[in-house]
């Protein structure tokens, strides 16, 4: 979604009616939104950004982890999800 001054906000998350129950997200600079690669919504609680500049790649993991009351299964898929997105990230920033 593009904000003010030319700058991109980057999302995922759960429905409208489900608001407070996860979701995160990435403001973008208008200088840097230039750079962005793709970018992937991973689950309502984790988003990746994959950036290029100068012949350099890097990625940008946004995460909401589920609190401290959230149920064991959930905890363990937020961990699981993050691991992977984690581990995906790092064969993707090599120079």
């Amino acid at each position: 979604m593009q904000i003010g001054d030319g700058h991109l906000l980057v999302y995922s998350g759960v429905q409208e009616n489900q608001r407070a129950a996860a979701g995160v997200g990435c403001i973008l600079h208008a200088k840097v939104k230039v750079m962005m690669q793709k970018w992937s919504a991973i689950s309502a609680r984790i988003l990746t950004i994959e950036l290029k500049y100068n012949e350099k790649n890097a990625t940008i993991i946004g995460v909401y982890g589920p609190d401290e009351d959230a149920k064991a299964e959930n905890k363990e898929e937020f961990w699981d999800d993050l691991t992977l997105a984690v581990e995906e990230s790092k064969g993707r920033c090599k120079s």
